[in-house]
């Protein structure tokens, strides 16, 4: 949210205030509105006017993609003529990132505008500017151990077979009556889900066919796709979530889920079975070419590419060539008779 002071006094100097507070600095309280206050007795306490007030709600400072803030520093750069500081309540409000706080410090230092805090005054001396780095890189170091807890935290939740992400289709976040979420089954959705694995574990149906039954049943998915491709069924019977498991990371690898399944275990089993089976049946993909079967395998002596090849017809025939078309090199070019039979040596 910008706002724009309305008929600034141009005879003083004037300030662009910035607030901002986290989700999580919200449920704490972190008012904005007393952010704002202190920075407008600052700014009244060092005879600033006040042009405009750019405040970030629910936006985490680690990075600098935040609407307004983004909005600040163009509206800084366009009025620099006139704007002299940018007041924040506390630095950890502007970056919680000490590279970012210092990179764009220097951008706004650049268009002969200052950064202060309304409740961290630092001098502009030596000693000052040392302070003041000591205090981004103590907020980078909050930013930092907070994000290293909230890591933690969900990989515990896991633990205990809980989900951490949006959960798949299928499934929904529902308020329990103590106020915390909890995943249960989403009934628009798991029938078409019970449906395709069923379907596949027959083993008379293939993907392709699954995707057209779920389709004529009237399946909708949440995004408003209509039909269902055999790609789309592939990566829905691949997701173990649905037989009541939950990945915990890559090193404790899977426990089982808080919430019930959408399928029973042994169909799922069956249903892994046949796709494993698929997959070990399935056979590469060759090329071959038999007018030139060293294509592909040699390599140009010059650069290094590979040699692709070609006919050119003479006046009586046809003559097939090896050659190097790569815009740097271009200098191969023999006679597939020569080529294969010196291979072949």
């Amino acid at each position: 949210m910008k706002r724009i002071e309305a008929k600034p006094s141009f005879t003083e100097k004037q300030a662009v205030i910035y607030c901002r507070v986290s989700t999580q600095e919200q449920v704490e309280g972190f008012s904005l509105t007393s952010q704002e206050k202190s920075c407008r007795v600052y700014c009244r306490k060092k005879g600033l006017g006040v042009i405009a007030v750019f405040v970030d709600e629910g936006e985490s400072a680690r990075t600098t993609d935040r609407p307004e803030f983004l909005k600040m520093l163009v509206f800084c750069q366009k009025h620099s003529d006139i704007v002299d500081r940018v007041v924040v309540y506390r630095y950890d409000r502007f970056a919680r990132s000490s590279l970012d706080h210092h990179t764009v410090r220097t951008l706004l230092r650049r268009s002969g505008i200052g950064l202060v805090s309304a409740t961290q005054e630092i001098e502009d001396t030596p000693e000052g500017k040392l302070f003041e780095t000591i205090l981004a890189g103590f907020g980078q170091f909050e930013s930092d151990v907070i994000g290293i807890r909230a890591k933690d935290g969900m990989t515990e939740a896991r633990r205990q077979g809980r989900l951490t992400n949006q959960p798949p289709m299928g499934y929904v976040f529902r308020r329990a009556e103590n106020g915390c979420s909890q995943v249960v089954i989403d009934e628009n959705f798991a029938p078409f889900i019970r449906e395709a694995f069923d379907l596949f574990a027959t083993g008379i149906y293939t993907k392709a066919e699954v995707a057209h039954r779920i389709t004529q049943m009237g399946f909708i998915a949440p995004n408003g796709r209509q039909k269902l491709t055999s790609q789309h069924v592939d990566k829905l019977l691949r997701k173990r979530v649905y037989a009541g498991w939950v990945r915990v990371n890559s090193e404790e690898g899977w426990v089982k889920a808080a919430f019930p399944p959408i399928v029973e275990q042994h169909v799922f089993d069956v249903v892994a079975s046949r796709l494993e089976y698929k997959f070990a049946q399935a056979k590469p993909h060759v090329r071959l070419r038999g007018d030139f079967p060293l294509r592909g395998l040699i390599r140009c002596g010059h650069c290094g590419k590979y040699l692709t090849s070609s006919f050119s017809t003479g006046k009586r025939k046809k003559y097939g060539y090896y050659r190097c078309f790569s815009k740097d090199c271009g200098q191969i070019e023999i006679r597939k008779e020569k080529l294969e039979s010196s291979f072949l040596d």
